[in-house]
Formats: C-alpha cells, structure tokens, sequence
C-alpha cells in the first residue's frame, strides 16, 4: 500500500532506492535559487580577510585537481570577528551551486547558528567522550551518513580549536 490508498498525497520526491540514503536526501533539501538569492548580496559586506577565505573557497570548488590547490581551510580570528556570518556565506553560495555543504560545531549553541548545523559528535560519529586514545568512528562505510560525507562539497566544522586531536583519528 502507499499514501494514496488512504486518500493522501503522494510525495512528490519518493524514490524507493534512494531512500536507504535518507541523510543525502536531507541534505540537499533547499532551495538552490532561493540560496544562491542569499548568498549574492551577503559576499558583497565580507570585509578583505572574510572574501579571501571566500574567494579561496570558491578556486577550491571549481577546481578538480586532487592536489595543488588548498583544500583545508582554518579560520582563527576572535569573537564577534564576523566568522558565522562568513561561514553561512559558503554554505549558501554552495548550496546556490546546488551542492551538499555540512554545518557542524562542538557546541549546540554555536551549531544553531549555521544553516543545517549540528554537532560535530553525530555528524562524524564520534564518541561524545574524545579525550581517550581509541576513538573510533560510527559512521559504516555503506551507511547513508557516509554518502552524505561523501557527497558534500564543503564541511565546515564551527569550534575547531575545542576539539582533542583524538577527536581526529576517528
């Protein structure tokens, strides 16, 4: 049976084989027009500093070479420095791409701020205690959230500098 049998609408993205990969399907749900209407005007009020990380994004994403051009960027700056507002710059102008950008950071507070942020422990499958040796990812490789991760065009991680370096041998 499905939604029509009980007099419902049927959805209008149903695709039986991609709905194993439910996580993919969230993350590209926006609006790419609607996106790239955000992004435009907000790359216009990025001071100096702000558009060269922007701009860097940008070379790196229209480059496909896997090597020789910077594919990790870190922001360090001090608070109320304009980082979230430069972070949701990238993420809109990737999503007005009509490509996957993840938004995470360590805290809650600091993940409600990026457009589809969450923290940083679901997103990559850590154990939310990192300050041990043996930290091992969750994340199975077939899983819909690997395909997520594998499909992303950009990940920013909000908060960088909280985490352990065990946090990263997951």
């Amino acid at each position: 049976k499905d939604t029509s049998d009980f007099g419902l609408p049927v959805p209008k993205r149903l695709d039986a084989g991609s709905f194993a990969h439910r996580e993919v399907m969230q993350a590209c749900d926006f609006d790419r027009d609607a996106e790239r209407d955000l992004a435009t005007p907000r790359v216009g009020y990025l001071d100096p500093d702000q558009r060269a990380v922007c701009d860097a994004t940008q070379v790196a994403l229209d480059s496909d070479a896997p090597t020789g051009v910077g594919r990790a960027f870190y922001v360090d700056c001090s608070g109320v420095s304009g980082k979230t507002y430069l972070y949701e710059t990238i993420i809109r102008y990737v999503h007005g791409r009509g490509e996957v950008a993840l938004a995470c950071a360590y805290s809650g507070i600091a993940a409600t701020l990026l457009p589809g942020g969450v923290t940083a422990h679901p997103l990559f499958g850590m154990p939310l205690d990192t300050y041990q040796g043996d930290v091992v990812s969750r994340i199975k490789a077939q899983s819909g959230q690997a395909e997520m991760m594998r499909q992303s065009r950009v990940i920013v991680l909000d908060e960088s500098s909280m985490s352990t370096k065990h946090s990263w041998a997951a």
